[in-house]
């Protein structure tokens, strides 16, 4: 119960952020063509604007509130590898990472082998009920595999806030095992999976779980951090992890972040408690 956790000082705290903030971090993650900025550009595309100039907002409100709160006392690491994360939740109190997240769905960019996925069709069929599609096109392939996984989304039933979100949880990790099936017929012929982009690449989500120590408090409210949430929940039990069954945009999502720290560094309320009263309110 969040009336139970103790208070602590935004020295406490650690923010990491694994997205570019500036153009000199997006240029070289453009050049490097991150899972970040190859789905940003995909958006951008659609709309017709230019990569930067679309972005650049969204850096320079997410500059300014780490500037914020790191002025406020919280430790601020750019560029945060896998690494830093760790090293993080060994020495910090409350620990947040801001990053780009892939969930369980099957992207065209994922398709490595249609030949070897079109020899096990029967096999696919039978076990997750993916479509039979006889054609060599990656994205048809991929359309086809990622609709046995089954729904993406939950909608909302007048049900109490924690139903809804265990619905979502069991969706997702629904869509997850299905995948992981797909992935046992289909060896390296489908690659990819749920995982969190550091600075440092793509990190399966057991790999991050494997590599974090013991913690106290853990905000993991990046796009589809569900299952990255489940995932350290398996090992680490008793610590708090908070996570988003949504996606999020990082402006948005650090502007709730420095509402939170702004309001414990003057009413001196825990993180968790502060953290869900506010998105409660937004909802509200």
């Amino acid at each position: 119960m969040f009336w139970r956790h103790r208070t602590v000082p935004p020295s406490e705290f650690a923010l990491l952020i694994a997205i570019p903030l500036d153009r000199d971090e997006f240029a070289a993650a453009e050049a490097c063509r991150t899972d970040f900025v190859e789905n940003y550009a995909e958006g951008a595309q659609k709309r017709g604007d230019a990569l930067w100039a679309a972005y650049k907002r969204y850096a320079t409100l997410c500059t300014t509130i780490v500037d914020d709160v790191a002025h406020r006392g919280v430790t601020v690491t750019r560029r945060a590898t896998l690494s830093a994360f760790a090293d993080a939740a060994a020495t910090h109190r409350v620990v947040t990472i801001v990053a780009h997240a892939r969930g369980p769905e099957i992207a065209a960019r994922d398709i490595q082998r249609i030949d070897v996925i079109r020899s096990g069709w029967d096999r696919l069929c039978e076990a997750v009920g993916a479509d039979v599609v006889d054609t060599t096109d990656a994205s048809q392939v991929a359309a086809a595999l990622n609709a046995a996984l089954g729904p993406s989304e939950v909608a909302a039933r007048g049900r109490s806030e924690t139903e809804d979100f265990a619905a979502r949880v069991a969706c997702y990790r629904a869509r997850w095992d299905r995948r992981r099936i797909v992935q046992q017929i289909c060896g390296g012929a489908v690659t990819g999976g749920p995982a969190i982009e550091f600075a440092d690449g793509l990190t399966p989500i057991e790999t991050v779980r494997d590599r974090l120590p013991a913690f106290q408090i853990m905000d993991l409210t990046v796009c589809d951090s569900v299952l990255l949430a489940e995932c350290i929940r398996e090992r680490h039990q008793h610590g708090v992890v908070l996570a988003n069954p949504r996606p999020t945009t990082p402006d948005f999502r650090l502007a709730l972040y420095g509402e939170a720290i702004r309001h414990i560094a003057r009413h001196g309320k825990p993180y968790p408690e502060t953290a869900i009263r506010l998105r409660r309110a937004l909802m509200r």
